[in-house]
């Protein structure tokens, strides 16, 4: 017999039937409800917390250590390593689950021609001495020559209802949609960018080509696991996974277009062209393709091509006939999102070389120019997002997303930090760590090699101002950041010893990377005229901590550029010219891929950039 189970989740309650020996974080999963589980359900991170009101089975030692006895004894659990016995409520704690994007920043002045058009005709009325097909009559005026067989079954009777004064919609060679009536001034497209964590989309204006509105939100997915390994596993232990991991990420789209159409006053049907980067494997899940090679050498993905698909037969709401454009990627690591940054910074037309580092989950770095394109992917892990972080998290509300330990005019320990949408911090997000770390790296909390000193070796300012902070967590030295008592959460948010390690493996892979492109170049940092970073954490870095803690070289600070979000802007790019998708496309066969995983010389400059401080 099972139980009864309701799930609060931000005002919503959802009530599910469940097995006995059901894990909890699987029932929350069914329920297409969203929690972050980095670790994928391993019950490493601690993350997927919730409160539980009902019988379940008695937590282990691990769960303790991870959470503490006093929030277990305040009902608190871990979703992963919990199994009711007995009908319960749960409450999911609420959070501001808006990803905060840099959704503007560059754009550039490109000629628009979507591959999608819209136009009303007169076809003029058939008679004896005109006796083409109503398809026929169609094809000569638009010059396509393929429509679907459903559209044709309705044609006769769209146009006899209408005098044959239609608005047709095509797609290069192919007729999409005929409505009666003039509608031509009612095209719109959408563009997307899948995140690993965050997902970027934009409504844009076919006839004027303006951006109407602007979403983000984060990744459903990430109930599965913080990266893409963990994603992959899940799918490769579960036979129904890769349905699984597209089905939340179409609920999320068709979530997507609910929105645009309600906020724009537009309906679905107006909708006809939606474009779509992310890295290979956020491509393969939205396409129920399997990634589960991608995982392991030789890291062979089902398919690296542009993709032309028919959205609505994918599981979108829009008209039948409506296409989703899948942008190329270059290998299982190097993804569209990655050939999209390379297209909206124009690093592929720049006389002199240029350096992008599209930062978030994870860490795709491009060196190139017109006549050639470098591009490699770091092993950096999702630390820059806020997994794998003791009270790390997204870039949302309640994370703290800046921190000063010491003001650099003044010369003396400062300590403040800033909180997205303010209130009561619930964790740190990536831009916070950074920030954070270089200013115990300032204050001499910690030294170049990223232990965390005794109090003794510290500069005297440093133990005077900071002494109650320096603290003792999960067994090891930790600096107090936010008491528990003045958080929305169960404990204290501090950055602890194994952060700082974290950090420091991220920060050396992202660091390396460059260096291996440039030898593949045969230039240094002296030739690069600039370096852009986009993605989530890299629109939001500050560049003076990045440059304090050695993710850059310090001479480099006067060329960086903060693109925003780079990959969504290609992705615009994409839906308002076709000519931009060609070169989206001709992109993709240009790049030089490094396998940073067969060059022998790669471990070593990852040793090289090790140590924290000004490269």
């Amino acid at each position: 017999m099972g139980y009864t189970v309701q799930i609060h989740s931000n005002g919503n309650i959802v009530q599910v039937d469940v097995k006995p020996e059901t894990r909890l974080l699987d029932v929350i999963r069914e329920a297409s409800l969203e929690m972050a589980a980095p670790c994928g359900g391993k019950g490493t991170c601690g993350k997927c917390l919730i409160r539980l009101a009902g019988p379940a089975k008695e937590p282990g030692e691990e769960e303790i250590a991870k959470i503490g006895s006093k929030a277990v004894s305040g009902g608190y659990r871990l979703a992963c390593k919990t199994y009711l016995t007995g009908n319960a409520d749960v409450y999911i704690p609420d959070s501001d689950e808006k990803a905060i994007i840099k959704t503007d920043g560059h754009e550039r002045a490109i000629v628009p021609m979507s591959m999608v058009k819209k136009r009303y005709m007169d076809l003029g009325m058939p008679g004896l001495e005109d006796q083409r097909g109503d398809l026929e009559r169609i094809y000569q005026v638009t010059g396509a020559t393929r429509c679907n067989l459903d559209l044709m079954a309705k044609l006769p009777s769209i146009l006899r209802s209408c005098g044959f004064n239609v608005t047709i919609t095509s797609c290069c060679d192919e007729i999409m949609h005929i409505e009666p009536g003039d509608r031509s001034t009612r095209l719109y497209g959408m563009a997307v960018d899948i995140g690993t964590t965050t997902i970027a989309a934009y409504l844009v204006d076919l006839v004027t080509f303006r951006k109407k509105e602007v979403y983000s939100c984060m990744n459903p997915q990430r109930t599965y696991g913080a990266d893409v390994i963990s994603r992959i596993s899940h799918i490769m232990e579960n036979p129904e996974g890769t349905k699984e991991l597209q089905r939340v990420i179409l609920d999320c789209f068709n979530e997507i277009i609910g929105y645009f159409c309600q906020k724009a006053h537009i309906s679905a049907s107006d909708l006809n062209l939606i474009t779509v980067v992310g890295n290979t494997t956020m491509i393969h899940f939205l396409l129920g393709l399997d990634a589960r090679n991608i995982a392991s050498a030789p890291f062979i993905p089902a398919t690296t091509s542009m993709h032309i698909l028919d959205a609505a037969a994918l599981g979108l709401d829009v008209l039948p006939g409506s296409k989703l454009v899948a942008l190329p990627s270059v290998s299982a690591y190097i993804g569209a999102d990655t050939v999209a940054a390379i297209l909206s910074s124009g690093l592929y037309e720049s006389p002199t070389y240029a350096l992008l580092l599209d930062l978030g989950t994870n860490g795709e770095i491009a060196l190139g120019s017109r006549d050639h394109i470098f591009a490699c992917s770091t092993a950096a892990g999702p630390a820059f997002e806020g997994a794998n972080i003791r009270n790390g998290m997204p870039g949302i509300g309640g994370a703290i997303d800046t921190v000063t330990l010491y003001n650099k005019q003044k010369k003396k320990p400062e300590f403040s930090f800033t909180v997205i949408s303010s209130g009561k911090p619930l964790g740190i997000c990536g831009s916070g760590i950074v920030d954070a770390i270089a200013g115990m790296l300032e204050t001499g909390i910690i030294d170049v090699t990223g232990r965390i000193q005794d109090l003794e070796e510290m500069p005297e300012s440093t133990r005077l101002y900071y002494h109650d902070r320096l603290i003792t967590l999960d067994g090891m030295k930790a600096f107090l950041l936010v008491p528990q008592q003045e958080t929305a959460g169960t404990l204290d948010i501090a950055i602890t010893q194994k952060d700082v390690r974290e950090l420091q493996n991220a920060k050396a892979a992202i660091a390396a990377g460059p260096r291996i492109l440039l030898k593949e170049a045969g230039i240094q940092y002296s030739d690069i005229r600039h370096i852009y970073l986009a993605g989530g954490f890299g629109s939001y870095i500050d560049v003076s901590s990045a440059l304090d803690i050695g993710l850059l070289p310090s001479d480099t600070g006067g060329k960086i550029v903060s693109l925003g979000n780079a990959a969504g802007a290609g992705a615009v790019e994409g839906l308002i010219s076709v000519n931009m998708l060609r070169q989206a496309g001709e992109i993709s066969s240009r790049i030089q891929y490094v396998e940073l995983s067969a060059r022998s010389d790669f471990m070593d400059e990852y040793m090289e950039c090790m140590m924290y401080g000004e490269e």
